[in-house]
């Protein structure tokens, strides 16, 4: 009764935060005994009968909503908020999340999307995903983080709608990038030619190769890099590692003296680069045997010879020392933790 109180008596709130306290489970999943029914009594608890009178709807400018089921407590959430007027959505680690992109979906509800910043980590449906990026064009934020188990594969032609405004795209699921049995190619799983180059703002990307990430460093000049010099703004760019994934151990044909030439190498096939990494978090080291190694950073460089001739080249550098070499790099050090709630795209 309080929390319906507060709302009446606070029409002009405009960020709103539902949590489900999972601190203490840490990176484990969230339990199974936050069910549908409790996340509803949940929801039900917040809004009471504003939930069903849309005179008394809250207009927000973000909602994140974490930890919860919301196989039944999306349509009624859905009904409590204006969804027209929202800027900034998060649905992190909430149990069937396409329940709630599916009570916003155009075919089932009147009035459109206008999101600058969607925010979607857990378990998704590609089919309801594309149908409601499709819906509208107004993005400039995304970040998708599916668990590696689940089948996810979108069309990305759903990123056409958003070529114009999106600036920030962070993509965490497997076989995005995959390889051959030869080990020698990849395929990178976008349509580069109506996708990447329509994209003139994108400046920051993030996306997770089904390997070792360095393992892309001496096939330069394949369809990846060709998607990749596509984008005319491109900034930033950071391969998230596989951390699962038995084969990220330190190979024998690169080593620590190589990385310079081969990621100097990524610069001069992606002239407008200016930062680069090749890890999840600076925290998550790279195993060789007993030793470990943290994932490097670099940002472009110049070396001028004595004939006053110019050739790119990398530049080491620490994690914080990044944004005074290049501001637009805040991709290179975002990290997603289960129990943390990621607020990006918006000032709460």
């Amino acid at each position: 009764m309080a929390w319906r109180s507060a709302f009446e008596w606070l029409p002009r709130v405009r960020n709103l935060e539902i949590i489900f306290n999972t601190t203490s489970w840490g990176r484990r999943r969230v339990p199974e005994d936050i069910s549908a029914d409790f996340s509803l009594e949940i929801v039900t608890a917040l809004f009471g009968t504003q939930a069903t009178d849309t005179r008394k709807r809250l207009t927000l400018r973000s909602l994140q909503v974490m930890g919860l089921d919301l196989t039944k407590a999306a349509q009624l959430l859905c009904q409590a908020v204006d969804h027209t007027q929202l800027l900034a959505l998060g649905l992190q680690q909430c149990k069937n999340t396409t329940a709630m992109l599916h009570a916003l979906n155009p075919k089932t509800r009147v009035g459109g999307l206008k999101l600058r910043s969607l925010v979607l980590t857990g378990a998704l449906r590609s089919e309801i995903f594309n149908d409601v990026l499709c819906s509208f064009d107004t993005l400039e934020y995304l970040v998708v983080r599916i668990p590696e188990k689940v089948e996810f594969r979108p069309d990305f032609k759903c990123l056409l709608p958003h070529a114009t405004t999106l600036r920030f795209l962070y993509l965490d699921y497997a076989k995005l990038i995959t390889r051959n049995s030869s080990e020698r190619t990849f395929q990178i799983h976008l349509d580069t030619k109506t996708t990447f180059s329509d994209c003139v703002k994108l400046e920051q990307l993030a996306i997770r190769p089904h390997f070792a990430p360095w393992q892309l460093l001496d096939v330069l000049g394949q369809d990846i890099w060709y998607a990749l010099k596509a984008l005319p703004a491109l900034r930033s760019l950071r391969f998230l590692n596989y951390a699962e994934d038995p084969d990220t151990h330190w190979p024998e044909v690169i080593t620590l003296l190589d990385l310079p030439s081969h990621t100097t190498n990524v610069f001069t096939e992606v002239p407008k680069l200016r930062a680069l990494s090749l890890g999840t978090a600076a925290e998550d080291p790279w195993i060789d045997g007993d030793d470990e190694f943290h994932p490097p950073y670099y940002t472009r460089g110049c070396l001028i010879d004595t004939c006053g001739r110019e050739q790119t080249m990398a530049l080491e550098r620490e994690l914080e020392d990044m944004v005074d070499y290049e501001p637009c790099s805040e991709i290179l050090s975002l990290d997603i933790k289960p129990s943390q709630l990621l607020r990006y795209g918006y000032k709460p």
